[in-house]
Parts: C-alpha cells; structure tokens; sequence
C-alpha cells in the first residue's frame, strides 16, 4: 500500500498507509480527530 501525506490545520503532518481507492476519503486526525487534507508536493 502506498503512503499518503496528509496536513491536519491544527497539528499539522501527518502520513498514512492506505489503499490507493481511498487516498481521498483519509481518516481523522491521529492527534484531534479534525479532518485532514491531501498535501500535496
């Protein structure tokens, strides 16, 4: 599985192994449980 990098607004970055299907529905924050974004580099 590959890995994505996700930013979280109030902890920051974060990485995640996930299947490709579901790069665009990421778990909550680790951290806080906020809903993240997709870095993109």
């Amino acid at each position: 599985m590959p890995y994505y990098d996700y930013l979280c607004d109030s902890c920051g970055s974060f990485t995640e192994s996930r299947p490709m299907a579901e790069s665009a529905a990421p778990r909550p924050c680790p951290a806080c449980g906020a809903p993240p974004r997709l870095a993109r580099s």
